[in-house]
């Protein structure tokens, strides 16, 4: 056992530990139940990915089966993937992103395949992992095709759940400023990254396994086997790491609130009138304007349709058709107003400014406040304080 192959075993066995980590916090009910399924299957899937390769070393008798069935959790990774998007990003009651069963059809087949792989003799498995010559039988070469057919077809798929989780995640970050007036950490811009990166990451393998023999990567010398296969290691890694980190925190934002009807994603079949739009469009602005209820740091649309009196979708609808503007957009306009005096006196700090008005951090006041008065916080200070730079006096 050489050099790489320790270094491949102690990697792999970091990322097994955060495997058998989540998966203590998983059977402990410390993971969300309503992403609980999806992230085990999807750290599972990426850790017997990474471990095929370390066991193929410590049992080279065994390396073509070891061989064969990496390409089994392989077929998982997407799918597993794709459903903890949707479980991640579903709104309650809608159907903006569907999962079913049959996504993880490629792996049951490439399980079965495999299954069948084991019952092939020792010395027909070889061919598999080895140059030596061995004419293969009718039954190998069966399993052989149809594994191939197969993680065409996965690699494929892979670029259609790409696309499926990039175009859901953008649908959610809108639906996300109809129902919340704050929303740090619930964008879920990690979740983005580690999609790239492991859409990424499959497109290195198949350049990879195209070159790896070549001169150019000089994957025959020692250097070069431990600088493809570290790159293997350390991505696995780095993979898992970020699920274990981010994703053991990050909570589903469309969450049931007691006593709260669920929220369609669309407004075709709205009830909704002209004049009962104007009826609740004028609710709402009389609680902002009587009760502050801007001034509420976690305020949601549904707590804001308890207060109006209305259902969540007829305030969200009222608010996008007859006000012209997101639910997010519209709390933080009125809570940059509700600032304005205060910078203009010039008595408090600015960020105390923004926390006593509702702000939960410093960027999205300062976007809002941008937004609506068209130049930052400070400058706006100064302007108003008549202590602009002199350039500026100057210039006029």
């Amino acid at each position: 056992m050489g050099g790489p192959d320790i270094f491949l075993i102690i990697i792999s066995a970091m990322v097994v530990g955060e495997c058998l980590f989540v998966l203590l916090l998983a059977a402990n009910n410390y993971v969300d139940r309503r992403v609980r399924g999806a992230l085990v299957t999807l750290i599972l899937a990426l850790t017997l990915f990474s471990i095929c390769e370390p066991l193929s070393a410590l049992v080279p008798t065994k390396r073509a089966i070891f061989d064969f069935f990496v390409y089994v959790p392989f077929l998982l990774i997407g799918p597993a993937f794709w459903a903890y998007v949707v479980r991640l990003t579903e709104a309650d009651g809608t159907k903006q992103a569907h999962f079913s069963p049959g996504h993880a059809l490629p792996f049951v087949i490439g399980v079965m395949l495999f299954c069948a792989f084991l019952f092939v003799p020792p010395e027909q498995q070889a061919i598999f992992s080895e140059d030596a010559y061995a004419k293969p039988t009718s039954f190998l070469l069966f399993i052989l095709f149809t594994i191939l057919l197969l993680l065409l077809v996965g690699l494929g798929l892979l670029f259609w759940y790409a696309f499926q989780c990039i175009k859901c995640l953008r649908a959610y970050r809108k639906r996300l400023r109809d129902e919340f007036a704050d929303i740090k950490g619930r964008q879920l811009f990690w979740l983005e990254c580690l999609g790239i990166l492991l859409l990424g990451y499959w497109l290195f393998l198949v350049v990879g396994s195209a070159v790896n023999g070549s001169e150019a990567f000089v994957y025959g010398t020692e250097s070069g086997t431990l600088l493809w296969d570290g790159l293997h290691a350390g991505i696995h890694l780095v993979m898992v790491s970020i699920l274990c980190i981010c994703g053991l925190r990050q909570k589903p934002a469309f969450a049931n609130e007691p006593g709260a009807p669920s929220t369609p994603a669309k407004y075709e079949k709205s009830a909704l009138t002209p004049d009962m739009a104007k009826e609740i469009a004028m609710r709402i602005e009389n609680l902002m304007v009587t009760k502050q209820i801007y001034l509420d740091p976690i305020l949601t649309l549904r707590t804001l349709a308890r207060s109006v009196g209305a259902p969540p979708n007829h305030v969200s609808q009222t608010l996008n058709e007859t006000l012209g503007t997101s639910f997010f957009d519209y709390v933080n306009g009125w809570r940059v107003k509700h600032c304005l005096p205060a910078i203009q006196s010039g008595d408090a700090p600015i960020m105390t400014v923004a926390y006593d008005a509702g702000f939960n951090s410093r960027s999205a006041f300062y976007n809002a406040f941008k937004r609506v008065v068209g130049r930052n916080p400070n400058e706006y200070r100064r302007k108003v304080s008549g202590v602009e730079p002199m350039t500026l006096i100057l210039s006029d």
